[in-house]
């Protein structure tokens, strides 16, 4: 099936190790923002007082637990798949922009 936008909008090719590295980083994050939704949630029903507070600090604390444990892997993640990346050379361009001459 030909799509119209297809060559508008390429995909990269990531089914090798940068493309496993960006995959659990994304799982990673994801699961950071379930700890920090989870925090949220917590303070909500700590400072709205329904409840006993130790179930609203246990999710507090679980999810500040998992939203720096799944940030933190996430930064890991990307910064492996970047060391694992070949270097490339910064090349100057071609023909340096024209200066303008400054106004007196």
């Amino acid at each position: 099936m030909n799509y119209p936008n297809e060559k508008l909008y390429p995909v990269p090719e990531l089914g090798g190790e940068t493309g496993r590295a960006l995959r659990a980083c994304g799982l990673w994050l994801r699961l950071g923002f379930i700890g920090a939704s989870a925090t949220a949630v917590g303070l909500v029903q700590l400072f709205g007082g329904e409840t006993t507070p130790l179930s609203p600090l246990a999710l507090t604390l679980g999810g500040v637990v998992l939203a720096v444990v799944g940030w933190r892997r996430a930064y890991t993640a990307i910064r492996l798949a970047d060391a694992d990346a070949p270097a490339t050379s910064a090349e100057a361009p071609a023909h340096a922009p024209a200066r303008t001459p400054a106004v007196a």
